[in-house]
């Protein structure tokens, strides 16, 4: 006998792009998942231009409901997150 079950429990996804000022990280309230059983695609435009060479972006899961995003550039106004698109997929 065949069980349908698959191995995903769920999948989340987002996209980010901000500008942040009196911070480094920001973070993202998710749908809360098991650290244990979950993986983080994390992906970033490197936005380059004459005022804000080769910004991007990295993130960790903090903990089972929060996505901790941070900037590599920091300027005046705050530091530069570029368009970047996530997801979290947990599994059974």
């Amino acid at each position: 006998m065949i069980h349908d079950k698959s191995v995903i429990k769920s999948i989340q996804r987002g996209v980010v792009a901000e500008n942040v000022l009196d911070s480094t990280f920001i973070e993202i309230d998710i749908n809360p998942v098991n650290p244990e059983k979950t993986i983080v695609i994390f992906n970033c435009l490197n936005y380059s231009s004459t005022n804000v060479p080769n910004a991007t972006a990295i993130a960790e899961l903090v903990n089972g409901d929060t996505l901790r995003i941070f900037g590599n550039y920091i300027t005046s106004y705050g530091m530069i997150i570029p368009k970047c698109i996530w997801q979290i997929i947990e599994f059974n």
